[in-house]
C-alpha cells in the first residue's frame, strides 16, 4: 500500500519544525516531487523498476535544469513530457 502525504500538509509541518524555507528550497522540493512522479509514471507504464537508465538519465538532466528559483516553468509538465519522450525513444531502439 502506498501512502502519499498531502504536499501542503507536509510543507506546513516542515515550516513548524524548521521555520519557513526560502524560495530556492521550495523550488527544489517542487522539482523533486515532479521528478518522482515522472519516474513513477514510467514504472507504472512499463512495469519495470528501476526505470531504464536512458529514461532516468533524461529525467534527471531535465530536473537539474529546473531547480533554479528564477525558472518559472512548471516542473511537473516538463518532466512528464521528458519522461514520455525518453521512454518512447528507448522503446523505439532495437533491443
Amino acid at each position: 500500500m502506498q501512502t502519499r502525504l498531502d504536499p501542503a500538509e507536509l510543507h506546513a509541518f516542515i515550516d513548524r519544525v524548521f521555520g519557513t524555507p526560502d524560495a530556492a528550497a521550495c523550488r527544489v522540493v517542487d522539482v523533486l516531487e515532479a521528478q518522482a512522479d515522472a519516474l513513477a509514471w514510467v514504472r507504472d507504464t512499463t512495469g519495470r523498476y528501476p526505470s531504464p537508465k536512458p529514461v532516468a538519465a533524461a529525467v534527471q538532466e531535465a530536473a537539474t535544469g529546473l531547480r533554479g528559483v528564477d525558472d518559472k516553468r512548471d516542473p511537473r509538465q516538463i518532466l512528464s513530457t521528458v519522461a514520455v519522450e525518453a521512454l518512447a525513444a528507448y522503446m523505439a531502439e532495437p533491443q
